[in-house]
């Protein structure tokens, strides 16, 4: 019989009032009814609509959903996972949050956890581009989310794929600004492929539209090809 990770839902590590902590402990008790009956189906429409499985690593260690109460600097987020932490989801509830309003936030989250878990876990970490980490990982994975989900989708959703991606490309290169050790990567990047751009221009080998090409198909990513011990 095919194994998938254990998915355990937990308290965020925010204090909250003890009335807050009483109903987020009823939603936990309540997610975690709800993913034991639909937890196996969502996780093997994910593998075989994203043609990879979960790594073993994945598989025996499990992965943790963590909730917390919704707070105004929470922004629009639901929920969220961190590249680097690929068996981590957090999702950001408000007290009227039920299953249906979630589920598809924590396939979203999931979805974006096996491609980083691919590429982490299982060696498939090459050399890629900013867009390829960050708007075509948000992009693909808005869509595959609504297929998991067994939707039929139209041309507004495509359009509502579309904003989202390049909304969320947005604020996550806004929240590159934090992670210094990774921002200086990207400036240094911009600064050497300046410097490229010149040399190449004045020699005659390219032009600004060749370079435009090259821009988007050579800018690296900022994240770490391998994890630190510290990160896993």
């Amino acid at each position: 019989m095919k194994k998938f990770p254990d998915v355990v839902f937990r308290l965020g590590r925010r204090r909250v009032s003890s009335s807050s902590r009483a109903w987020l402990i009823h939603k936990r008790d309540y997610f975690s009814r709800m993913w034991k009956r639909d937890g196996a189906r969502l996780l093997r429409r994910i593998e075989k609509v994203c043609g990879i499985s979960f790594p073993r690593r994945v598989v025996e260690e499990g992965m943790v959903v963590y909730l917390y109460k919704r707070r105004k600097e929470d922004g629009d987020y639901l929920g969220d996972m961190v590249e680097t932490s690929p068996r981590r989801i957090n999702i950001y509830l408000a007290k009227d949050c039920s299953w249906r309003s979630v589920k598809g936030v924590i396939v979203h989250e999931l979805i974006h956890c096996l491609m980083w878990q691919g590429y982490y876990y299982d060696l498939r970490r090459r050399e890629v581009t900013l867009f390829e980490d960050f708007f075509a990982d948000e992009l693909l994975t808005c869509l595959i989310e609504q297929i998991v989900l067994g939707k039929k989708l139209d041309r507004i959703d495509y359009g509502e794929a579309l904003d989202y991606a390049i909304s969320e490309t947005r604020d996550r290169i806004i929240k590159l600004r934090k992670r210094k050790k990774e921002y200086r990567k990207m400036i240094n990047a911009l600064r050497g492929f300046l410097r490229d751009y010149l040399r190449n221009v004045r020699s005659k080998k390219s032009d600004i539209l060749q370079e435009r090409r090259r821009l988007l198909l050579e800018l690296p990513s900022p994240l770490p090809s391998i994890l630190d011990q510290s990160d896993t």
